[in-house]
């Protein structure tokens, strides 16, 4: 039996994309139940547009006679729609011109198994990538330090106030 995927989208979304990504990022992989209850409760205003779009997959899911406790976000993804744009006037004659932004919400719902494989395959190598993993750390840990840390027990010095009044000897 081949593997049923359910694509969903939500267009011209009146928010920003960028502030739409912020939200789709933490649901990402997740299964299906656990990211509308993740969405239900984040206090962004694009998670309730997100929550609405990976709503309508379960439903379609559901329709299609496919378990959704069985299912999970395999992709998720925000493109830009078309722009509002308005004029705000402004004194001697100026004008400045206001974009408002929107979005388009694009969701893909399948097996879990396919989520994990996706997760589970190599990142991609590339030369910058391999120079950070090779890279030294910046501090290197002294075991010395880390020794006597753990190992010793300080007492506080006593404090002493001198005649003038300030423990540094100052008047003030």
């Amino acid at each position: 039996m081949a593997e049923q995927v359910i694509r969903v989208s939500g267009k011209s979304l009146d928010i920003a994309p960028r502030k739409l990504r912020i939200v789709i990022d933490g649901v990402r992989g997740m299964p299906l139940e656990r990211a509308l209850t993740t969405l239900q409760f984040m206090p962004k205003r694009g998670a309730k547009l997100a929550w609405k779009v990976i709503r309508a997959a379960k439903a379609a899911a559901e329709e299609a006679r496919v378990a959704p406790e069985s299912l999970a976000v395999q992709m998720i993804r925000v493109d830009g729609a078309s722009a509002t744009k308005n004029r705000i006037y402004g004194s001697r004659g100026r004008a400045a011109l206001v974009k408002k932004q929107k979005s388009h919400l694009l969701v893909q719902i399948g097996p879990q198994r396919a989520v994990a494989a996706l997760a589970a395959r190599p990142l991609k190598r590339t030369a910058k990538t391999e120079q950070v993993a090779s890279a030294e750390p910046l501090v290197a840990p002294d075991p010395e330090i880390t020794e006597t840390a753990k190992t010793e027990t300080v007492e506080p010095e006593e404090i002493v106030a001198t005649e003038k009044g300030g423990r540094d000897g100052s008047k003030n």
